[in-house]
């Protein structure tokens, strides 16, 4: 059996070799560590002003209210076991960080809609007490904002930690460290500057 020449390059080895200079490296950590953390920063700056909100612009009771906030609060930490899903399965985790990326910032911008525009919210006259009952379209446009939100982090929570891990090359010296603090920046926020210098390329 003849041994290969120099000359001839292993597909498995050549694959790999692109592979690893496909990477971002540290640099874009940072990146995928803010985009969690700003989906997670609006899903909880939301939530505690949302009985207030439901209450006093869509006129529901106290129990209806805590009832759309508890299914929200539910499908935005389930939605992610199906994103994981999704992302080993079919899409991967480059899309489906995009797509739920995309999906959030919708969302958002849909509830956004719904504090910017008289007509989305049931009118209550303060001074009467006279209030209206919100109506199917008005719930339609509420309810859809949430739920894409939802859909949105489970895009993002599912495949942001993989995602990040991904970027690293795992034949340098300092992978155990680097994952270390990525770990760390992601659990817990703060991260060491020293760390941090010693791992830009």
């Amino acid at each position: 059996m003849e041994a290969p020449s120099a000359d001839e390059k292993e597909p498995l080895l050549e694959a790999e070799a692109e592979a690893s200079t496909a990477k971002g490296g540290f640099r874009t950590l940072p990146f995928i560590i803010a985009n969690e953390g700003l989906e997670r920063l609006a899903t909880s700056g939301l939530s505690p002003n949302m009985m207030l909100y439901l209450t006093q612009q869509y006129n529901m009771g106290n129990t209806a209210a805590a009832n759309v906030i508890f299914i929200w609060s539910a499908a935005t930490n389930f939605t992610p076991i199906l994103g994981a899903l999704l992302a080993d399965s079919y899409a991967g985790k480059y899309r489906t960080v995009g797509f739920g990326s995309i999906l959030s910032f919708l969302g958002i911008l849909l509830f956004w809609l719904t504090t910017m525009f008289p007509q989305a919210t049931p009118t209550c006259d303060r001074i009467s007490g006279i209030c209206e009952s919100p109506t199917t379209l008005q719930l339609l446009f509420l309810y859809s904002s949430l739920g894409i939100m939802a859909i949105g982090a489970g895009g993002i929570r599912s495949s942001s930690m993989a995602f990040g891990v991904d970027q690293l090359d795992k034949r340098t010296l300092d992978y155990a460290k680097t994952l270390r603090s990525f770990f760390n920046c992601k659990a817990y926020g703060p991260c060491k500057a020293d760390d941090n210098e010693s791992y830009q390329s």
